[in-house]
């Protein structure tokens, strides 16, 4: 990994603790003390922290190590468990037909997470037999 990149990551977690700060103070002085802009705020945290960097590169198709097509996978992963643990954080006691949703939401993300280590490895072979 290049400099480049590490300053990409770093501005992002930056970025990501700056605004999870501003937005805590705005909470804390409008009085928004509720478990749902808790939530919005660590999902915003997160994606920005873990996805920041990989959006930014995937964007200008740079990096020298991750191609931009596996920055796409994994952005695409990211915003599926963001989602899934959003929904699970606020309605995982709900139930679907007879099935809660805490248990679909876990096999949505146990599934999300097996295809994209085997889309991963899959593509890391190609990647590797045609060099």
């Amino acid at each position: 990994m290049n400099s480049r990149e590490v300053v990409v990551y770093l501005g992002a977690i930056l970025l990501a603790f700056m605004g999870l700060l501003v937005a805590g103070f705005v909470a804390y002085v409008l009085e928004f003390n509720s478990d749902m802009v808790e939530i919005a705020m660590l999902l915003v945290f997160y994606g920005i922290a873990l996805g920041g960097g990989h959006l930014y590169l995937a964007l200008r198709n740079e990096g020298s190590d991750v191609p931009p097509s596996a920055r796409w996978r994994y952005l695409a992963v990211l915003i599926i468990l963001l989602v899934a643990g959003a929904a699970l954080a606020v309605n995982g006691e709900q139930t679907i037909a007879t099935i809660k949703l805490r248990t679909i939401g876990r096999a949505v993300i146990g599934v999300t997470i097996v295809g994209y280590v085997l889309t991963e490895a899959v593509d890391g072979y190609r990647t590797v037999r045609s060099s």
